[in-house]
């Protein structure tokens, strides 16, 4: 007499149970990182936006005179003239594609700042000094990029408060550019900033 096998209902509902919970798990993530995706990707901006460089000029000085004030050191005046230097050797260092004190063209802050028509000479008791002193900062517009399949998104840019406090911040850190930013024998500077094609900031500290 043939058998009859019992089916096994309660196992095959638990099976659907699982493969049903399992599912709704990876549309939860799936979900969750969509959602996730969106806010963050609300920080990121095609459109770049207007920097007033002359603003932002102003404010490394303002934050560099801060730095000078906590360590008891004289206040630094803006000179506009030697600004020009500065701003030359920014714009030179955005055309030309290099980074560093030293021109293409062979030429030191000293000398770059003569052939502009600015010397720089102090008259101590004892003795004199000539020349001119720098710090150099290079950075970017944005903080990081948003790309998907090799496509850019848009950029998390930063903000002209973001741009000087990374420039005095980083002079700061780096004991040469720090020693020299906080030099009492210096009385004046001119701060260049240019911002290229690319996106790249350049910033120019002159001090005499």
């Amino acid at each position: 007499m043939p058998r009859v096998r019992p089916q096994h209902k309660g196992k095959h509902k638990r099976r659907q149970l699982i493969w049903g919970i399992a599912f709704l798990g990876i549309l939860v993530i799936a979900i969750a990182a969509l959602i996730g995706w969106h806010y963050s990707a609300r920080n990121y901006l095609r459109k770049q936006p207007l920097i007033d460089i002359p603003v932002l000029e102003w404010r490394i000085h303002e934050l560099t005179n801060v730095q000078r004030r906590s360590q008891g050191i004289p206040e630094l005046q803006f000179d506009d003239r030697l600004a020009e230097v500065a701003r030359t050797h920014s714009q030179d260092m955005a055309n030309r594609g290099f980074y560093q004190h030293i021109n293409l063209n062979g030429e030191d802050p000293t000398a770059r700042g003569e052939k502009l028509g600015y010397r720089c000479v102090k008259q101590y008791a004892t003795h004199y000094t000539e020349g001119l002193s720098e710090n150099l900062m290079h950075t970017y517009l944005y903080n990081s990029v948003l790309e998907r399949g090799g496509i850019t998104l848009g950029y998390d840019w930063r903000t002209l408060e973001e741009i000087a406090k990374i420039s005095v911040d980083g002079w700061m850190n780096s004991p040469g550019h720090r020693s020299t930013l906080l030099t009492a024998t210096y009385d004046r500077e001119g701060i260049g900033v240019v911002i290229s094609r690319d996106r790249e900031v350049f910033v120019t500290q002159n001090f005499c």
